[in-house]
């Protein structure tokens, strides 16, 4: 079927009150804004108070939704959304007709519907193509933007021939609605835009922002994956606001925020599947306050966001429904994640009470606080650059991005940067656009705000280091604390051997103590394996020595000889601070 097309055009007039549409074999007719059924000695009765008038059919997969205007026969006029199966039984077409209101009346039977669904089929209606997402939708080989209202391409031309589908509704845009912004907005922003907190926060936050209008498109050319952005700083320290003032406005956006403590696996589901570029933001993320089983949950989402990796639910007539994990993702909290695999899928910032106590910050965040309308403009121009830059010239930036970048970081954390600086250049495209200088303008180069997003990387992500600590390491930290709380006994749990350049592990009895320490203390952020993956997983580490023999003393004082796990100490060092053990 042709799509935005008008169908049945001539087989069937709209009827309105007092005008009888009849057809050969028929029992039922329309008249009068009625339905009525005519039986085999010509009696006459009234099946419905309405006519349906339909306006349009959004297909989209295996559903479809129906929108119609009924004509009640008190003159009323009452559009609805009707779905395909809500013609399947009167059950559920009277269901529908009482959604948000009492007016409508039926009383036919399932035979009756059948007809009237036939009746209804032969008047003309436009057919259009459904999404289940607002965002960036590929169709044909065209980029377009869907949102809550209308569909718009690169030209800013509508798109009337697809839209979202009304039961898919959840993270919601006006961005479609607004205008692109001028020299002078761009102007009045500029010197605020990176200067409403410390440069490493505030080009990672940008950038990020900035990213998310790029999201679709790098996964669409090269499968490139987005990650996700961490707030994380005491609390009074200014990240609702930042949310809220700056975030927010920038994507137009509404129904975007969800508490951590309302997170459920279908609340996951149905909000990062409506949107593939307006984020989903989860604040107040306090894992000591938050139970087991909302923490699983949310790591379960950060997991799946960033591969795609569908959810599924069942319905009740055996059909699973897929929720695709679509949209950017943002944290917000007074603590962030330990756990390696998304500290590396992430980009994290820390705020502090400090830096909004500077005079000069606290100011020009409060005038940025202003100007909330040129923050949207700004998004709204951020989209139209979006939709027209080219894919291949995306991938190509990414590459020479990645290129910059020192190449021990782990591949993840150099896909995230790499994110972050798209959407940087993206933003210095907008000024390009408005033959503005991008560097002159903002008060800063790029190679000024992509140190900044390194230095951020180092400083709030990795914590120095040159990658996340694993679980391993974690472990060996937790060995640390034993030893500083005085739960470890020099020489029988461990040894330093060789001339103080390996330190020794009786990793059996050893273990056990870590495993109940771990429980007793409720050591949130170590993730604690079974002892033969701890075993399997230390052989691989830069700083595993050898597995060999070593005398430790036993609970009796006995000196005897056992097998240990040796790990270079000064290797070690390079990377967690071990000095409870070694000095």
């Amino acid at each position: 079927m042709k799509q935005n097309s008008i169908i049945n055009q001539e087989k069937a007039p709209v009827i309105y009150i007092d005008e009888v549409l009849s057809r050969v074999g028929s029992s039922i007719i329309e008249q009068d804004n009625r339905y009525i059924k005519i039986k085999a000695n010509g009696d006459k009765v009234t099946l419905t108070n309405f006519i349906i008038i339909p306006i349009e059919m959004v297909q989209m997969d295996n559903e479809a939704q129906f929108k119609v205007e009924f004509h009640t026969t008190s003159n009323k006029l009452i559009t609805k959304i009707l779905y395909t199966s809500d013609f399947s039984s009167t059950s559920k077409f009277k269901s529908a007709l009482n959604r948000n209101s009492i007016d409508l009346i039926y009383q036919g039977n399932d035979h009756d519907l059948e007809i009237i669904k036939d009746i209804v089929s032969r008047k003309p209606y436009a057919v259009k193509t459904g999404v289940s997402y607002i965002g960036i939708v590929k169709k044909e080989s065209q980029y377009i933007f869907v949102s809550d209202t209308k569909a718009i391409d690169k030209n800013d031309n509508i798109v009337d021939d697809i839209v979202i589908m009304e039961n898919s509704k959840c993270i919601g845009t006006g961005l479609a609605e607004v205008q692109p912004i001028d020299n002078i907005g761009l102007a009045q922003l500029s010197k605020l835009l990176f200067n409403f907190n410390i440069l490493p926060i505030t080009a990672t936050i940008i950038g990020f922002c900035a990213s998310c209008f790029l999201k679709e498109k790098l996964w669409q050319s090269g499968r490139i994956k987005h990650n996700y952005l961490i707030i994380t700083g005491e609390s009074g320290s200014g990240k609702s606001e930042t949310v809220e003032n700056v975030i927010m406005p920038m994507f137009a956006a509404t129904n975007c925020t969800i508490s951590s403590g309302q997170i459920t696996r279908f609340v996951n589901a149905k909000m990062s599947a409506s949107s593939n570029l307006i984020p989903m933001i989860i604040t107040e993320y306090k894992p000591t306050k938050l139970n087991k089983n909302r923490m699983d949950e949310i790591s379960d989402l950060l997991r799946n966001a960033y591969d795609r990796t569908p959810a599924y639910r069942g319905r009740p007539d055996l059909v699973l429904n897929e929720y695709q994990p679509l949209a950017p993702i943002i944290i917000v909290g007074e603590m962030g994640f330990d756990e390696t695999a998304i500290k590396e899928r992430s980009l994290e910032v820390l705020y502090s009470k400090a830096n909004i106590r500077d005079e000069v910050i606290q100011g020009r965040f409060k005038m940025l606080k202003r100007r909330s309308r040129e923050l949207r403009m700004l998004g709204r121009s951020l989209l139209n650059q979006a939709l027209k830059i080219e894919p291949n010239d995306l991938i190509r930036r990414h590459r020479a991005i990645e290129d910059k970048i020192n190449l021990s970081l782990p591949s993840r954390v150099k896909n995230s940067i790499a994110n972050c600086m798209q959407g940087l250049l993206l933003l210095k495209d907008v000024y390009d656009s408005l033959n503005m200088n991008f560097e002159k303008s903002v008060g800063y180069s790029m190679k000024e705000l992509f140190d900044a997003v390194i230095s951020g990387v180092n400083d709030y992500l990795l914590d120095g280091q040159n990658e996340a600590k694993g679980s391993i390491e974690r472990v060996l930290e937790v060995i640390c604390r034993m030893e500083e709380a005085g739960v470890l006994v020099k020489g029988s749990d461990y040894q330093v051997i060789n001339q103080g350049t390996e330190l020794a592990l009786n990793i059996s009895p050893l273990y056990d103590k870590i495993t109940k320490y771990v429980r007793e203390h409720n050591v949130l952020d170590v993730e604690v394996l079974s002892l033969p993956q701890f075993r399997k997983q230390l052989r691989t580490k830069e700083y595993f020595s050898d597995y060999k023999t070593v005398r430790f003393n036993t609970p009796k004082g006995v000196d005897k000889p056992v097998k240990a796990y040796t790990l270079d100490i000064a290797k070690l060092k390079e990377i967690l601070d071990i000095s409870a053990l070694v000095e």
